[in-house]
């Protein structure tokens, strides 16, 4: 059986943005997490707003490894699963091309 949306939630798989497992997870100085191109994209629409209003710089956003191992762990045991990005295999093959 699939977690569920809020199980998911609070183990902190969830971008902020999009609302879907990440790929890229960054953290913010206040402790939520963005998946990089949605939050990249959200803070160039909005200009330079988190999705809670506040004032948040791509600079001010980690990548967190240790994270996104955790996200790949959980892709690879539920496969499938309806808050997985269709394209997250492919997102993955991107960047692991870019290193």
């Amino acid at each position: 059986m699939n977690p569920t949306r809020e199980e998911c939630e609070r183990l902190q798989l969830l971008c902020g943005v999009s609302h879907m497992i990440m790929v890229r997870p960054f953290k913010a100085p206040n402790g939520k997490y963005y998946d990089f191109i949605n939050i990249q994209n959200y803070l160039g629409s909005n200009s330079g707003k988190a999705p809670d209003g506040s004032k948040l710089s791509m600079r001010d956003l980690k990548l967190d490894e240790d994270k996104q191992m955790e996200i790949q762990i959980f892709v690879m045991d539920h496969e499938g699963h309806p808050l997985i990005p269709k394209d997250y295999n492919q997102q993955m093959a991107r960047l692991q091309g870019q290193n």
